[in-house]
C-alpha cells in the first residue's frame, strides 16, 4: 500500500507527480475502483498533497478532485473527515475554479445527513 505513495514520493519531476495525481484522481471516479484505491490507501497520498505548501495549482486540483471523486463512499469519508481543517483552508486559499468546485463537492459529502 505504501509502494503509490513511496512512487509519487520519489518523483523527481513535477510532471510525473501530475501524472500520477492525475490518474489516480480519474481512476477514484468508478466506484469500482474504491476498494483497492482503499488499500493503496489513496487518501493519504491525496490529503499529502494539499498539506504540501509546495504542491502546485494542478496537483492540488487533481487531489481534491480525487478526493471529492470517492466522498461518496463511507470508507474513504471515514479517512477524509479528521482533515476537514486543511480541506476548509484549502477553500478559503484558492482562486482555481475546478478545486473550489471539488471542494464544495467533497463537503457536501462530509456535511450532508444519510
Amino acid at each position: 500500500s505504501s509502494g503509490i505513495n513511496a512512487e509519487y514520493g520519489g518523483a523527481s519531476d513535477e510532471d510525473t507527480k501530475l501524472q500520477l495525481a492525475a490518474n489516480l484522481a480519474n481512476f477514484s471516479y468508478n466506484p469500482i475502483n474504491h476498494d483497492y484505491l482503499i488499500q493503496l490507501n489513496v487518501c493519504d497520498l491525496f490529503l499529502d498533497v494539499l498539506d504540501e505548501p509546495s504542491s502546485s495549482i494542478l496537483l492540488r486540483r487533481f487531489a481534491m478532485g480525487g478526493l471529492a471523486n470517492v466522498a461518496v463512499n463511507g470508507k474513504f469519508l471515514a479517512q477524509i473527515t479528521p482533515h476537514l481543517s486543511l480541506i476548509e483552508e484549502l477553500l478559503g486559499g484558492t482562486s482555481d475554479t475546478e478545486t473550489i468546485v471539488s471542494t464544495l463537492t467533497l463537503l457536501y459529502y462530509i456535511h450532508r445527513v444519510p
